[in-house]
C-alpha cells in the first residue's frame, strides 16, 4: 500500500520507493471559548503532549535502495519534508521544511556484510527523545557527513561533521564521536562527544559531552539513564549553538526514562528531567503515560506531567496537566499506530508562571483551564 500511489505514476522510475511518515492532526476546543491553546510552563521549549497538542504536523520521506551489478554495496537515498498548520480551518497555506536528503552506501571489502556505512547530506542523526513530551534531548541533525555503525569489535564507533547556523546567524562545525552498542553483562553504554567551533582552523569554542546507560529486562521494562553536559557555545545543551556564550559558560542535565511494556494488560512511560543551566536557570519536570488495555484495540491512556522553570529572578514558573483519553489503536503495544483518540485535558499553573506568560494569553489571564478534542497520530 505504501508504495502503490507511486507505482502507479511513476512505474519505471519509483519501483521499490518507500514511504514512510508521522503525523498527528485533529480538533482541539478550549474551555475559554477562544482559539486553541495548549499549556507549556512559561521558559520551556517542551510539553508533556498527550491531549496537549494544538497544531497539525506531518512528516514525509522517500526512501529508494539502488543495487549495482557485481558490486556488494547497497547505495540509498532519502528525501524527507515536514510541515506544521495551526490545524483551525479547511484550507491552510504552509511552507513545508527541508529535513533530509542525503545519500549513503555499505563500505564493504569483499563480504555481503558491510564493515560500516558512509553517508554524505543532510538527516536526522542518531536522535534521542522523550516521546512523552517530544523532547529531542541528542540530536546533532542537519547538513555533514560521516561514516556511521563502524564495528571495532566490542562496540561500534560513528564519526561526523555538521555545520549549522548560530542564533548570531554565525557558521558553527560540530564534530561528532560516538561510542555506542558497548554491552555488558549489567547492561549497554553510549558515549558522546561534540566538539565545536566557529573556525575553520578547529578552535576551541565549546563541546557538549553525552553518556547514556541503557538496562533492557523481559520483566521491568527498559530504564534510560542519560547525563549530558555543555560548556562553551554548546552550553545551551543543544544541537544548535548559542555562539553568545564564552568558553567559561557550563550546564548539565540529567534524565532517567522507563519504558513498561511487556504486559497485555498494561503499558507506561515515565521520565524524570533535571537541568542546570549556565545563565542560573533551572528545569526540572516529570510525567507518566500509562495506558490500560481494554481489548485488543481499545485502550484508557493517562497522562500526568509537572514541569518547574526557576529563573534567576527569582521566580518559579509551575505548571501541571492532567489528560485523560479514550484511545483505538491497531493492538496492544505503547508503540501500537495509528491512534484514534479522545481527550479531556486539565491543567493549572502559580502565579510566576502568570507573570512569566506572552501577554495575552489564556497563561496570562488564568490560573488553570481545561481542553477538549480528538486527535489521530500515526507512523509508518
Amino acid at each position: 500500500m505504501k508504495k502503490l500511489i507511486f507505482i502507479i505514476l511513476f512505474p519505471q522510475i519509483c519501483y521499490g520507493v518507500e514511504l514512510s511518515g508521522y503525523f498527528r492532526s485533529g480538533l482541539v476546543i478550549s474551555n475559554s471559548g477562544a482559539n486553541p491553546e495548549c499549556f507549556q510552563t512559561p521558559g520551556t521549549s517542551v510539553k508533556y503532549r498527550l491531549g496537549n497538542e494544538c497544531e497539525t504536523y506531518a512528516e514525509l520521506n522517500l526512501e529508494q535502495e539502488l543495487k549495482r551489478e557485481n558490486q556488494p554495496s547497497t547505495y540509498k537515498v532519502v528525501a524527507g519534508t515536514a510541515y506544521v498548520v495551526p490545524g483551525t480551518q479547511d484550507w491552510e497555506t504552509f511552507s513545508p521544511a527541508l529535513r533530509q536528503i542525503y545519500a549513503s552506501t555499505g563500505l564493504s571489502k569483499s563480504s555481503i556484510t558491510p564493515i560500516a556505512t558512509l553517508w554524505i547530506g543532510k538527516r536526522f542523526y542518531r536522535r534521542h527523545d522523550i516521546h512523552i513530551n517530544d523532547f529531542f534531548y541528542w540530536d546533532n541533525s542537519g547538513p555533514g557527513a560521516g561514516i556511521e555503525n563502524l564495528n571495532i569489535g566490542l562496540f561500534k564507533t560513528s564519526l561526523a561533521v555538521r555545520q549549522t547556523i548560530s542564533n548570531e546567524q554565525l557558521p558553527v562545525n560540530a564534530y561528532d564521536i560516538r561510542s555506542h552498542d558497548i554491552k555488558t553483562p549489567v547492561g549497554d553504554f553510549t558515549l558522546g562527544v561534540d566538539y565545536r567551533s566557529t573556525s575553520s582552523t578547529y578552535r576551541f569554542d565549546g563541546v557538549m559531552l553525552n553518556f547514556i546507560y541503557q538496562l533492557d529486562t523481559s520483566i521491568a521494562g527498559s530504564n534510560k539513564f542519560v547525563v549530558q553536559f555543555g560548556n562553551g557555545i554548546a552550553a545551551n545543551l543543544s544541537g544548535n549553538s548559542d555562539t553568545t556564550l564564552s568558553t567559561t559558560s557550563r550546564s548539565f542535565r540529567i534524565i532517567d526514562q522507563w519504558i513498561y511494556n511487556t504486559n497485555s494488560s498494561h503499558s507506561a512511560l515515565w521520565t524524570g528531567i533535571y537541568e542546570q543551566r549556565h545563565d542560573d536557570t533551572q528545569w526540572i519536570s516529570t510525567g507518566i503515560r500509562s495506558i490500560s488495555y481494554i481489548s485488543n484495540n481499545i485502550n484508557l491512556a493517562l497522562e500526568l506531567g509537572f514541569d518547574q522553570k526557576s529563573h534567576s529572578s527569582g521566580k518559579k514558573a509551575r505548571l501541571s496537566k492532567i489528560t485523560i483519553a479514550p484511545q483505538y489503536s491497531t493492538g496492544k503495544g505503547f508503540w501500537a499506530r495509528p491512534t484514534l483518540r479522545v481527550f479531556l485535558t486539565y491543567a493549572f499553573w502559580n502565579n510566576d508562571s502568570k507573570a512569566l506568560a506572552e501577554a495575552d494569553t489564556l497563561l496570562s489571564r488564568n490560573n488553570s483551564g481545561f481542553n477538549t478534542g480528538f486527535q489521530a497520530e500515526a507512523w509508518w
